[in-house]
């Protein structure tokens, strides 16, 4: 039996993740002062493609780790529960050390764009 409710929970966890990028994104209304009120960009005023990028790969990286850590607790869950079930033992296994390669490629990922943004500056 597999969960129906999990597709829209997580794609509202993901929705929840980047609507305040999206919010960041609006232009301020006229007579406004200051910056977003959410974090430090201001994107309405400075729309700089390296700060922009910077922001939506972190949101990003967010977005990756958290459902790594919730594909790592699934696995933990059916590693626990396995009951000496090579085949299950086996898939915990090898979803652990997917979601750790997924982390592992958004941070390597991370850190080449901020090499090259680097660079580029």
């Amino acid at each position: 039996m597999k969960p129906s409710f999990l597709l829209p929970i997580l794609s509202l966890a993901v929705f929840q993740m980047v609507q305040p990028l999206l919010a960041l994104a609006l232009p301020k209304p006229e007579g406004t002062t200051g910056g977003s009120a959410i974090g430090d960009y201001k994107f309405a005023e400075n729309a700089d493609v390296d700060t922009i990028l910077q922001t939506i790969l972190q949101y990003f990286l967010g977005i990756v780790i958290v459902t790594a850590v919730f594909f790592i607790i699934k696995a933990g869950f059916t590693f626990v529960t396995a009951g000496g079930d090579a085949e299950k033992i086996n898939t915990a296994r090898n979803n652990i050390m997917y979601a750790a390669i997924g982390v592992v490629i958004a941070l390597v990922a991370m850190g080449i764009v901020n090499l090259v943004i680097g660079a580029i500056k």
